[in-house]
Parts: C-alpha cells; structure tokens; sequence
C-alpha cells in the first residue's frame, strides 16, 4: 500500500470514528414550535436533532414534502397559516430537495441517522478530492501526499459542522469537485474546452443551489485559472459563469419575486445600529444588545482566530475563565493563527523565489486560496458590521466551507518549518502534526458530549424569542415550562 492510499484510508478512518461520536453524542428529542409550522400542526411534538440548524433544517425539508414550497424566512412574511417558517429559507434548496425521498422514506430516530450519515459520508467526499487536488498541486511532495487528507479532516471546526446535519456537506463536495477539475486543468496545460467548461459551469451553478457562499469557489477557478492560463482563460470562463449563473437564477427570481431582493437574510441586528458609528468600532468599541463584550476589531480577529479553530460554544470549555475570560484568553488561539500567518507570509517569498518561477500552477493555487481567506474575512466583517453581529459566532462555519483551499496554506507552512529536513524527518513532522490535530479533535468531541449532558434541551442555551418575532419559539417536550 502506497503512502497516499494509507493516509487517506486511515485518515477516512478515524474521520468516520469522530464522525459517529458527534452522531452518537448529539440528541434528538420532541419539540413544539408553535410558530415554525403550520397552524394545524402546532399541537404536535417535533422530532428534532439538536445539533446547530438540525431544526430548522428539518422544517426546510418537511415543507418542501408536505406543501411542494419553499418555507417562508419569517413569521411576518408569511402569507398563510398553512406555511412552514424557516429562518434556514435564506439558502437555495438543492441539499433540501434531495433529503425529502429520505424523509418520506424513513421515520424517527432513524431518519435523523441517516440523514446525519449522509452529511458525514458527503464530508468523506470532500476529504479525498480535497487531497486529491492537493496532490495535483503539489505533486513531487511526499509530505502533501501524507498530511493533505488529516490536515483537513482533524481540524476540529470541520469535524463538528460535519457531524450533523447542514448543507454545507454537499456544497463542499460541488465546490471541491470544481476546484479539482480546474487544478487538472492546469496541471496538464489544457485550456478548458467548450465541454470542461460547461461540465464546469454545472457544477459551479449546483454547488451554488446549495449554499451561497459556493461563490468563494466560482473565486477559485477563476484566480487559478486565470493565473495559469492567462488571456486563453477568459472564454472558457465566461461560459462557465454564465452556466453556473443560469442555474442560480430561478432561486434568484423566487426571492425577487416573493421578498423584492435577489438575495434574502432573515436577521437584522447589525453592529452598526442604534447610532453606532464604524469610528466607535475603530475606537472604544460597540456593545450591542445581548453581547457579553465591547466589539473592537481586536476582539473580532480574536473571534475569528477562536471560531476558525472549534466551535464557538465550546471555547470556554478549551480555555480558562467564562465567556468573558474566553474574550481575554482566546489570545492564545490568537498567537497560534498569528504564528501559522508569519510562517506562511515567510514561506510565499520561498514560494515566489523557488517554486512559483517553475511551477505556475503552485502560485495560482497558493493566490486562490489567500483570495478566498482574505475575501471570506471581508464577508464575515460585512455580515457582523451591517446585517446581524451574530455572524462571530458563525465565522467558523464561513472558513470551514474553505477547508479544501485553506488546507493548502496549512501544507504550506509546514513544507517551510521542514524545507531544510531530510524526508523521513519531514514525515516525522507530518504525522506529528496530523496526530495533534487528531487528539484536538477527540478531545473537541468529548467536550460536545459532555455539553450535551449537562444540558439535555435546547431551553436551557438557545434564548426563547416570542411568537411572531420571526424565530421559532422552541420548548422543549420534556420542560415545558
């Protein structure tokens, strides 16, 4: 067995063993939310997951199968009482569609397993071509060849968000599926033809069916074939976008044609409310309503370099002190993403002077995935500042739909703290490195089991929003109260 099957089956492997241990850890239970499903049905219980959006995403699904429609984003914009509402609506429906077979299929506890599986099976997907695409890119790299598959898999955002139920699965593995192609492309010096070309705008466009943020890999391609192959790249681009544009556009037209927008958003809380000024977030900071804290844009990065790393309800459990004290703690979070930053800036100069002169597709690759970091920062602080402020506490979720590009700034700082080892010792480094991340990831499971133990419902950590406040209102079946 070769050293890149060996890692990606046992990378596989042990993924599938994180993976049950949120499936197994997280619970589902009986719900009512009076103001979610259609008047009929609110005096019957719910069988939900708990996980982040399992509810709403079964909402999603269940009004797809039960009225053929869309749910509505809100309560305030719904126009009958027989509709589902869904603050999930915000996504195009694809992943949704393709559950509703399952969900009329199967029942119970039974239904939220495979559903679950699913998602983590997708996950698996993502992972291979993720490192399949890696390999291409580097690929005189015995160090990729062993560390590009546990690189991704053992970060423990990733594992979390794919060990339940969202559409980010499935939109990972269109986007990664595109990003693969076009890195085939570049290595074997072909301009996409009219038929890769539409192959590529398909699976752009279905990618974005299933989650916007699908953009950042429209992004991709277009850097890094753009860099390769120059003016001969803007054709084949041209059809590819526009295909992928034409597969969006009936979810664009739905949204238009029931909201008045192209794009929906179901949440307005933005920093930059109530008299607050972008000059009180360069200064003093904001508090708005609900935080525990002043935003600063240092307190910001320090969300950011938290949330990037594990999910953001947890931090407390990793650091000292409360929520607070994980405000001025999370500067150790701080000074690992601070520490891999300088070594990947030093090692884009290696990279320029060494590598990039003989080997374009290296340097196209290395400037897709830092457009997308530096573009998806820009979303997170767009979002937070004028949409809703909550967006921090999903900034993880926003990196982790990158996980297959970010990956590649991961193998390319550890390709520059090895560069001058003999191989055996860089591949000493490799497994080292896999092997903590892999023990940061099962001690980030226990700490989901351990939380959803001490706090068995849903009541006791999501606040309660009142009916017709646009947010399900959520009591849980056994504490009514």
């Amino acid at each position: 067995m070769n050293l890149v099957r060996a890692s990606l089956i046992g990378t596989l492997l042990l993924y599938f063993f994180l993976s049950w241990t949120y499936v197994a850890g997280t619970p589902v239970q009986e719900f009512y939310l009076p103001d979610s499903v259609p008047q009929a049905q609110r005096s019957a219980p719910v069988l939900a997951g708990l996980g982040p959006d399992e509810k709403e995403y079964l909402i999603y699904v269940r009004s797809l199968a039960e009225t053929g429609r869309v749910p509505r984003p809100t309560a305030e914009q719904r126009k009958s009482e027989g509709e589902f509402v869904c603050y999930q609506a915000q996504h195009p429906p694809l992943f949704f569609i393709l559950s509703v077979p399952l969900w009329k299929l199967v029942q119970g506890n039974a239904f939220w397993m495979l559903w679950r599986g699913l998602c983590v099976l997708l996950g698996a997907a993502a992972i291979a071509l993720a490192s399949k695409a890696a390999r291409l890119i580097f690929p005189e790299s015995k160090l990729v060849a062993l560390t590009a598959a546990p690189l991704m898999a053992f970060v423990p955002i990733f594992g979390h968000l794919l060990g339940h139920v969202s559409n980010e699965p499935l939109a990972m593995v269109l986007g990664t599926g595109a990003w693969l192609m076009a890195v085939r492309l570049c290595r074997e010096g072909r301009v996409p033809g009219t038929k890769k070309a539409l192959l590529l705008g398909i699976v752009l466009g279905l990618a974005l069916l299933t989650r916007l943020t699908s953009v950042i890999w429209c992004l991709a391609v277009i850097v890094v074939l753009g860099l390769t192959f120059k003016k001969k790249a803007i054709k084949p681009l041209a059809l590819a976008l526009v295909i992928a544009f034409v597969l969006l556009s009936p979810w664009l037209l739905h949204n238009f044609t029931n909201y008045g927008k192209p794009l929906i958003r179901p949440f307005d809380n933005p920093l930059l409310a109530n008299g607050a000024t972008l000059t009180d977030f360069l200064g003093a900071g904001i508090r708005p309503s609900g935080s525990p804290t002043q935003f600063t844009p240092l307190i910001t990065v320090l969300f950011w370099a938290a949330t990037g790393w594990t999910p953001f309800w947890l931090i407390g459990s990793l650091l000292p002190g409360s929520y607070d004290g994980m405000v001025q703690n999370a500067a150790y979070l701080l000074l690992v993403d601070l520490a891999i930053g300088l070594t990947l800036f030093w090692n884009a100069s290696q990279v320029r002077r060494k590598l990039a002169p003989s080997d374009p597709v290296i340097r196209a690759a290395l400037w897709a995935a830092g457009g997308v970091l530096f573009f998806l920062i820009a979303v997170v602080l767009q979002q937070m500042l004028f949409v809703d402020w909550n967006v921090l506490q999903s900034a993880g979720r926003y990196f982790t739909a990158a996980a297959p590009l970010l990956m590649l700034l991961l193998l390319t700082a550890l390709e520059a703290v090895t560069r001058k080892l003999p191989t055996n010792a860089k591949l000493a480094v490799g497994v080292i490195a896999a092997l903590a991340l892999f023990l940061a990831s099962l001690h980030t499971t226990s700490l989901v089991r351990q939380f959803y133990v001490g706090n068995p419902t849903q009541k006791k950590w999501q606040k309660l929003a009142p009916a017709g406040s646009g947010r399900a209102y959520i009591v849980s079946d056994t504490d009514k109260s």
